[in-house]
């Protein structure tokens, strides 16, 4: 509602009308072109201008995506009856009949809006690495079964259920993070509001050694970034806090050797249980195991 009443959208609507009761209309221009009174850059550089200036009064695709779902009364407030009882809820099978009533090239400029918006959270949750499969992912420097139990239920003709005991290496090598690291260069278009590198913290307060940290920029549209620790691996956390706990207090290393030393040091430190600290604020590497059921359960 506050879109559609936008003073600034409202103004520039009126004016597009006028400019076309003008014969200053796309389908204007374009007879224009073809009577030979304009030529085709003309008639792009007043498009181009159009475009610019709808721009500034706000008028984007997701602002005319909210155009055409109000249209077919997706986004229109819900009406209430004569007893006083408001409409039903869209839900998502009325949704997808709403959209239906869309002219076709609305229809498929909404999809593919839909799809990149998608391939984008998909792309972002890989970077993050918490891109679920469906099932569950486990992932870490080293993943394993370490015991298999299985259990027969009398009068039932089903196959065992099993029960899988997993031990997790939740840490990252050097080997890894800097892998990690080359590859995130590699998609950094460094405008993101956080900066992909090596951070180094050395502050007395960590007794046994400097904790390093790598965090990665997720984009600069993106809220979250990544930081990956020798004893934790990959985690994704809000920009704000990664400042705050990691970027001001520490310093940016590029000397790559110096990074692998002091990384593989830490990895070493955290060769033991997740319930204990090796140092402040840093735990061990190796959580309790886990148990994954297989088979078929009744």
């Amino acid at each position: 509602k506050n879109f559609l009443t936008n003073k600034q959208l409202v103004a520039f609507a009126q004016k597009r009308v006028d400019a076309i009761k003008e014969g200053k209309g796309f389908h204007q221009l374009m007879q224009a072109v073809k009577d030979g009174e304009d030529t085709a850059e003309g008639m792009k550089a007043k498009l181009d201008a159009q475009i610019e200036e709808a721009k500034g009064a706000g008028l984007n695709f997701n602002a005319v995506s909210k155009l055409f779902l109000y249209d077919v009364g997706v986004v229109q407030p819900r009406a209430t009856s004569r007893r006083g009882r408001k409409s039903s809820p869209i839900n998502v099978p009325k949704f997808l009949n709403r959209c239906l009533g869309m002219p076709l090239h609305r229809q498929s400029m909404l999809s593919n809006h839909f799809v990149k918006c998608l391939e984008k959270r998909v792309r972002e949750a890989k970077e993050a690495g918490n891109y679920d499969i469906g099932i569950r992912t486990l992932t870490g420097n080293k993943v394993s079964v370490i015991e298999t139990r299985a259990f027969n239920f009398r009068g039932s003709e089903a196959k065992p259920v099993l029960v899988y005991s997993v031990k997790i290496d939740q840490g990252m090598s050097s080997d890894a993070a800097l892998k990690l690291y080359d590859d995130a260069l590699q998609a950094d278009d460094q405008r993101g509001k956080i900066k992909t590198g090596f951070y180094i913290d050395n502050r007395p307060v960590f007794e046994r050694c400097p904790p390093v940290y790598l965090i990665i920029s997720m984009g600069r549209t993106s809220q979250n970034a990544v930081v990956v620790r020798p004893n934790s691996g990959r985690t994704c956390m809000n920009i704000p806090w990664i400042m705050d706990q990691f970027v001001k207090p520490s310093s940016m290393c590029c000397d790559l050797t110096k990074v692998r030393e002091m990384w593989d040091a830490e990895f070493a430190l955290a060769d033991i249980e997740s319930e204990k600290d090796y140092q402040l604020s840093s735990c061990g590497r190796h959580r309790k195991p886990i148990y994954i059921f297989g088979g078929q359960i009744v």
